[in-house]
């Protein structure tokens, strides 16, 4: 388990211990303890092998979509801590024009260049990237990532390569 699981499983029991405590009115309440693990860490060995298969993600919720994909560099690494924004995409007048909203679905990239926007309302979308100002997306091929999100169903965008400098 890493340092990130650990701390978002403490998390976790912290809020449970919180919502029983507030439940509970003058009840004691029993507290868990997180064990540390005992593990020794083992360096890394960091290879140029492109990043494994995205792990499937939770079943999305009936009215909203899911986005998935994994992003790499330009020598095939990981391209990981690219925060990544969904902008709408209008398509009226024949031209793409890219809507960025501050509610705009936002995500960052995970050691191995995975990425899962949850909770996304059904709609027209591109990717864009932060490198470091907005910047939508192209596929190998040149064109703009455009896709539709459809509620309960979740939008796999495969591996996507992005120029870093």
């Amino acid at each position: 388990m890493n340092d990130r699981q650990l701390l978002q499983q403490a998390f976790g029991l912290t809020v449970v211990v919180l919502l029983l405590a507030g439940c509970g009115g003058a009840q004691a309440v029993p507290t868990a303890t997180l064990a540390s693990p005992t593990a020794t860490p083992v360096p890394s060995t960091a290879t140029s092998a492109p990043p494994t298969a995205t792990p499937a993600p939770p079943t999305p919720v009936p009215t909203t979509g899911q986005v998935m994909g994994v992003l790499v560099e330009d020598a095939g690494q990981p391209a990981a801590g690219q925060t990544l924004r969904l902008p709408t995409v209008d398509e009226s007048g024949g031209d793409l024009t890219f809507n960025f909203e501050d509610d705009s679905p936002m995500t960052e990239t995970d050691s191995s260049g995975a990425f899962l926007f949850e909770e996304v309302p059904p709609g027209q979308y591109s990717l864009a990237a932060f490198l470091p100002f907005p910047t939508i997306l192209e596929a190998d091929t040149g064109a703009t990532i455009v896709f539709e999100v459809v509620a309960g169903e979740v939008v796999d965008l495969g591996t996507i390569p992005i120029k870093t400098q």
